[in-house]
C-alpha cells in the first residue's frame, strides 16, 4: 500500500481538497479492512461513498462512511468488536473509535455513529 499522504497528494493533484482527499483515503482504508477482517459479507456500503464511486465525481465527495449491517448486532458491543476486528486486520496503521458511541433514530431507522481515529 503507497503511503497515505502520497495517496492524499494524488487526489489533490485530480482535484479534491485536502479534507476530502483525506476523507477518500480513510474510506479506501476502511473498505480495506472490511475485506481483510472477513466481515465483508456483513456489511454493504450506501450514501455519498457509493455515489461517489460510482460516478468518480469529485463533486459528489463525502466525509463520512454509511454501512449497514446484515446478520450482525449494532449493539454497542458490537460496533465496538467490528472496529477492534477491523482495526487487527491493518497491522500498518492504528484504528480505534474516537469518542463515545451515538445512537441515531428516526422513524424508520436505528443506527450508531461513530468517529475513528
Amino acid at each position: 500500500m503507497k503511503p497515505l499522504k502520497e495517496q492524499i497528494e494524488e487526489l489533490r493533484g485530480r482535484g479534491y481538497s485536502a479534507v476530502l482527499a483525506s476523507a477518500k483515503v480513510v474510506h479506501d482504508v476502511v473498505l480495506l479492512a472490511i475485506a481483510r477482517s472477513g466481515f465483508k459479507a456483513n456489511g454493504t456500503l450506501k450514501g455519498g461513498v457509493v455515489m461517489s464511486a460510482l460516478t468518480k465525481d469529485i463533486r459528489r465527495a463525502t466525509l463520512d462512511t454509511d454501512i449497514d449491517f446484515i446478520h450482525y448486532p449494532i449493539s454497542e458491543a458490537g460496533v465496538r468488536r467490528f472496529v477492534k476486528r477491523l482495526a487487527r486486520s491493518m497491522s500498518e496503521l492504528t484504528m480505534s473509535i474516537r469518542g463515545r458511541i451515538i445512537d441515531l433514530k428516526h422513524e424508520d431507522y436505528r443506527g450508531k455513529r461513530i468517529f475513528l481515529r
